[in-house]
């Protein structure tokens, strides 16, 4: 069984088999290649707290068609799945900092 919990939980996809453990998966999409994706720092701690029932799955070079006002459609794409997904802090860049004005 695959649910979507996107709207409620830091992961996207919730799998699940009768005997088996959940498997947590983040989904990422991308008009490049798949040697980099965003993460949000929530996104990073589930997957260190759920380590080894987690994956990341990547669709790259995906193919958008624009309308005017809204994205038409997506089509084709590369999938790229890392399952266990061990997140490798050499793997982790910082691209934003929040900085806290009134004092810690």
């Amino acid at each position: 069984v695959v649910e979507n919990v996107s709207m409620f939980e830091s992961f996207d996809l919730r799998c699940s088999r009768p005997g088996q453990p959940e498997l947590h998966v983040e989904v990422k999409g991308t008009r490049s290649g798949a040697a980099r994706v965003f993460l949000t720092a929530n996104e990073v701690e589930h997957a260190r707290i759920h380590y080894p029932n987690v994956a990341l799955y990547v669709l790259s070079e995906v193919h958008i068609e624009w309308s005017s006002e809204d994205v038409v459609s997506a089509s084709d794409g590369v999938e790229f799945v890392i399952h266990p997904w061990n997140v490798n802090d050499a793997q982790l860049r910082p691209i934003t900092y929040e900085y806290l004005t009134q004092g810690a």
